[in-house]
């Protein structure tokens, strides 16, 4: 049926085709009027229809339309073909073809698509589809690409989703949606982000770091850096006295960090002294993140039991653990301990390494002036004696 809804007649059809394909260069509508003798309008009207379902092809030259007969693939072939996700619909949202990649995706069958509405089939797919991205009339569509955000075999998928109308052979309506996935597009837009991100987070840590004075609390600022890069963790910034090979506490982080302590300290852990052993100098020496076996009766150098670290682990509803030492010009200088919550993992391990590199840099600058302010106020005291 044509777009005028009179029902063209299927011989006259096959015969203004065989004409254009025995005349490769194209015809006039008057050409093809004479050549098949029929009337001109009639020819017309013929054309337009087969031209706007893409059986033909038209150009103007000069003031005629000339007419060629399409080279067409069949859409079944260039389902196939595609890289996309493709899904053709009628105008009642029927599906009517499927490309074997989209099913494959979604873990169908073509029997279990074909021929029902899109909006009735039970898969979060395409209903997510049907309820955000179709247009109520096929021939009204949104020419604007959307997007779709899907979670499909366990992974988060990014689809931009173009509709396009299409005419069939009985003069009918329909949708065609075609689906790009984009997936890699948004996770390097989102690493650029991070990039981003982290370079101004790192300007504004090494402005803070330098403008730090003597007398101010470097551990303090190390650990309000990693509480924000590590949110639900107990973060524990520690020195390390080489002379007396213990470690020392000198800042905590975290949601019941201080209740942490306190437990510890019930069950006479020294936090401010903690005798270290060569494991631990060797593990700490590398500068890179290390995962403590364990738990919390392996980060507190086994002196708490490991019953009493079992009850405490569940209080406080603890996890892994992991610790990076702040080195400088391969001195340790102290150790930071992250104390996970249960399933919690380090995020961005690699950009928290390149942190703690800078932490380490700015602490041992802070130690070289502590340490020079201290001198000078010793010589002076010195000199006002000795007068």
């Amino acid at each position: 049926m044509g777009r005028n809804g009179n029902i063209l007649d299927p011989e006259k059809t096959r015969k203004i085709e065989q004409m254009l394909r025995h005349n490769p260069r194209g015809m006039t509508i008057s050409h093809l009027a004479v050549r098949l003798n029929m009337n001109r309008n009639l020819v017309a009207k013929y054309l337009d229809v087969l031209h706007y379902s893409g059986h033909v092809e038209m150009q103007i030259t000069g003031t005629a339309k000339v007419y060629f007969l399409s080279r067409r693939i069949p859409i079944s072939a260039m389902l196939e073909f595609s890289s996309d996700f493709i899904i053709v619909l009628d105008a009642e949202l029927r599906i009517l073809q499927v490309n074997t990649r989209l099913l494959s995706l979604l873990g169908l069958e073509r029997d279990q698509v074909a021929g029902r509405r899109i909006d009735e089939i039970d898969h979060p797919f395409l209903r997510d589809i049907s309820l955000c991205k179709l247009p109520p009339d096929p021939d009204h569509i949104d020419n604007t690409p959307g997007e779709l955000v899907a979670a499909l075999n366990n992974q988060q998928y990014y689809f931009s989703i173009k509709q396009v109308a299409i005419l069939f052979e009985d003069g009918s309506s329909g949708l065609t949606l075609i689906l790009e996935d984009i997936t890699e597009r948004r996770h390097a837009e989102e690493n650029l982000r991070n990039a981003v991100q982290r370079r101004e987070f790192f300007t504004q840590k090494l402005l803070e770091f330098t403008e730090l004075p003597p007398g101010a609390d470097i551990y303090m600022a190390i650990g309000k850096g990693l509480d924000a890069l590590v949110p639900n963790a107990i973060i524990s910034i520690n020195v390390y006295d080489p002379r007396a090979k213990v470690v020392g506490k000198k800042a905590i982080f975290g949601e019941r960090a201080e209740d942490l302590v306190a437990c510890g300290c019930t069950h006479h852990y020294n936090w401010d002294a903690a005798p270290v052993t060569d494991k631990y100098l060797e593990l700490h020496g590398t500068g890179k993140m290390c995962y403590i076996p364990g738990k919390i009766h392996r980060a507190t150098f086994g002196l708490i039991p490991q019953k009493e670290c079992k009850k405490i682990e569940r209080e406080f509803d603890l996890g892994d653990i992991y610790s990076i030492g702040m080195i400088w010009r391969g001195k340790l200088l102290g150790n930071i301990t992250f104390l996970l919550k249960n399933g919690r993992t380090i995020p961005n391990l690699s950009f928290i390494e390149v942190y703690v590199r800078v932490a380490s840099l700015a602490l041992q600058r802070h130690i070289a002036e502590s340490a020079y302010h201290d001198g000078g106020s010793r010589q002076t005291e010195d000199t006002r004696i000795c007068s």
